[in-house]
């Protein structure tokens, strides 16, 4: 079977966002528990680096600095993002039926 072909545009933070992730992998930098750093709790949560900046400016994402660098413990990440869900439960069937269209 042929691989399909899929052609998309990025934008510049998608670019970044997509640069970023290629050195994690290619490092295997994205540790399975304990602390992210800022671009992998990015890559984590789906955002970009500068939104996580914008987040932890307006005090609504919990960060550590022990140092100079930005860390993010994954469990805390996790708590995070269960507060604020914004769908409960399942998908609509009319959002499932266009999503797998």
């Amino acid at each position: 079977m042929a691989a399909p072909n899929l052609e998309f545009t990025l934008d510049a933070t998608g670019l970044q966002l997509l640069a970023e992730l290629r050195v994690l992998l290619e490092h295997n930098t994205i540790p399975a528990r304990g602390y992210l750093t800022l671009p992998q709790a990015a890559l984590y949560l789906g955002a970009s680096p500068g939104t996580l900046r914008e987040w932890i400016r307006m005090k609504r994402l919990p960060t550590y600095k022990p140092g100079k660098e930005l860390l993010f413990k994954r469990t805390e990440l996790d708590a995070w993002m269960e507060r604020h869900r914004t769908v409960d439960g399942p998908f609509p069937k009319e959002v499932t039926h266009a999503l797998t269209r």
